[in-house]
């Protein structure tokens, strides 16, 4: 019975991995278009998932209708996933978002830095400037003064009073001369002047920016409140809906438990189950399979950094191949009595996260790619830290072991991918 039971609750689930695997359509939306698309989608989900639960509650205690009550269970699971599907996509489009505003906010904190620095810079040329002008202003008094006490003869009895030719050319070069300081003295003072005036404008216009960029600033670090809170709201959203789908599966697997092998839905869920199977296989080497003419795929000659921590009750607790009549595409690594739990989970290589993300059969599960046509998978994570499109180094940290999505014990189901082919992953694992 055990066998009947992991085969067809896997059969739902299947449909909803393959739905996930394809690559979103680029479109020239903007982020909070898709953000409201977005929404819009998720109030048709609720819709459907409300008009479900009154079904389930109408046939729920109904013994002669337990199959229709697994299977509304299962309708109203996949339709959880669809919205778990859709919060992801909003949590990565808030991140984008998020992103942007913390650009933003650098931006502006470098502007309120210049505008500082300008503002002092100005503040001291203008307090120098007023100092030069009071200077300039007592060195003229003093020459005006002199000019004064000592100005008993006029210019023409200087001049005439010379007794030689040459002592009158030079008494009229030093008038002159003289004459040109005071005017300078008084031109240099106006120059003062301006430039204090100048200043005192362009003082006025860097507060008046930095009044502005403070603002804005402020403004930004409000939206990316907002943005952040946005993230956890959906994150909590999604964890309650990933609660609502296990308290399903525990509820299928109750029916399924009761169903006779000969039985006609037995059957029917056996042989829906390989046809998802087959589409599932495509789906993922759709996904990762590179353009034709490529190169073989090859692992990086170094092998992979073993994905999991190290402890001492480690072991490979299943491995790659055939397992109660199906293949296992990948290996277990698990401890003893859910030791293995929380411990951390690493990037085999280093890499692209092509998906990262909830799904009833794998969990909590990332995908990356690396180079070469190579990609790992990592699934049942009890949490993960990393998001679409982040690139990962060899041997960093991306999610922590757990017990989500169809699994029976805290493990990682680890698998290895070439051009899109699952292939045994102990050869490439340092053991």
């Amino acid at each position: 019975m055990g066998q009947i039971k992991k085969i067809l609750c896997l059969i739902f689930t299947l449909f909803v991995v393959f739905s996930s695997l394809s690559i979103p359509t680029v479109n020239a939306e903007t982020t909070q278009e898709k953000i409201d698309r977005l929404n819009e989608q998720k109030k048709e989900y609720d819709k459907r998932i409300a008009e479900t639960n009154k079904k389930i509650s109408e046939i729920k205690g109904d013994i002669s209708k337990q199959e229709d009550y697994a299977a509304e269970l299962m309708n109203q699971s996949d339709d959880l996933q669809a919205q778990i599907d859709n919060l992801n996509s909003q949590i990565s489009l808030y991140q984008v978002r998020i992103n942007e505003q913390q650009t933003q906010i650098t931006n502006k904190e470098k502007q309120i830095n210049v505008c500082t620095d300008e503002i002092d810079i100005l503040e001291n040329e203008i307090e120098q400037c007023k100092k030069d002008i009071v200077t300039a202003k007592e060195l003229l008094k003093e020459r005006l003064r002199v000019m004064y006490v000592n100005g008993e003869a006029s210019e023409i009895e200087v001049l005439f009073s010379a007794d030689s030719l040459s002592s009158f050319l030079l008494r009229l070069e030093l008038m002159n001369n003289s004459t040109k300081k005071t005017t300078g003295m008084v031109a240099d003072i106006n120059e003062l002047s301006e430039k204090l005036d100048n200043d005192i404008v362009s003082l006025d216009n860097k507060i008046a920016e930095l009044k502005d960029a403070r603002k804005k600033f402020e403004e930004e670090k409000k939206n990316l409140e907002i943005s952040q809170s946005e993230i956890k709201s959906s994150r909590n959203e999604e964890k309650e809906k990933q609660d609502k789908i296990d308290k399903n599966w525990e509820s299928v697997i109750s029916v399924i438990d009761s169903l006779d092998n000969q039985n006609e839905a037995y059957k029917k869920a056996v042989a829906k189950f390989n046809a998802e199977r087959e589409k599932f296989d495509r789906e993922i080497e759709k996904l990762l399979t590179p353009p034709e003419n490529a190169p073989p795929a090859k692992v990086n000659p170094k092998g992979f950094v073993l994905p999991i921590e190290r402890f001492p009750e480690l072991r490979i607790s299943s491995h790659y191949g055939m397992r109660d009549g199906k293949m296992h595409g990948g290996v277990d690594l698990a401890g003893v009595n859910g030791s293995a739990y929380g411990k951390a989970i690493y990037a085999a290589d280093a890499g692209t996260v092509l998906k990262s993300g909830y799904h009833s059969s794998f969990g909590n599960y990332v995908l990356v790619e690396h180079k070469d046509g190579v990609a790992t998978l990592y699934a049942h994570a009890s949490k993960l830290l990393v998001s679409v499109g982040a690139v990962v180094k060899r041997g960093q940290k991306i999610a922590e072991v757990g017990n989500t999505g169809y699994s029976f014990g805290a493990h990682l189901h680890f698998e290895v991918h070439l051009n899109g082919k699952r292939t045994n992953p102990e050869p490439y694992l340092a053991f």
